[in-house]
């Protein structure tokens, strides 16, 4: 499984890509104190790439997903899953 972190449009990029990544890290390290292997989970985030509904409403687009790995596969670095 993996983790990816959203961020909504609101913000500058740079600062987006870095809330996303926090996001995915806090529940990574949630997720680990609860006994989950972090190998078992890794995370990253999509900055704002990603938008669920985009403009309509920004705390829709504040969220953290998770993605089901097959063997050997890597999380997503774009909008494609």
């Amino acid at each position: 499984m993996c983790i990816v972190g959203h961020a909504s449009e609101e913000g500058a990029d740079d600062y987006n890509m870095d809330l996303s990544k926090r996001r995915a890290a806090a529940v990574q390290s949630y997720m680990t104190a609860r006994g989950v292997a972090k190998a078992r989970i890794p995370s990253t985030g999509l900055g704002e790439q990603c938008q669920r509904v985009p403009e309509a409403t920004y705390e829709l687009n504040r969220r953290v997903d998770f993605y089901r790995l097959d063997e050997g596969e890597a999380c997503p670095t774009d909008c494609s899953k």
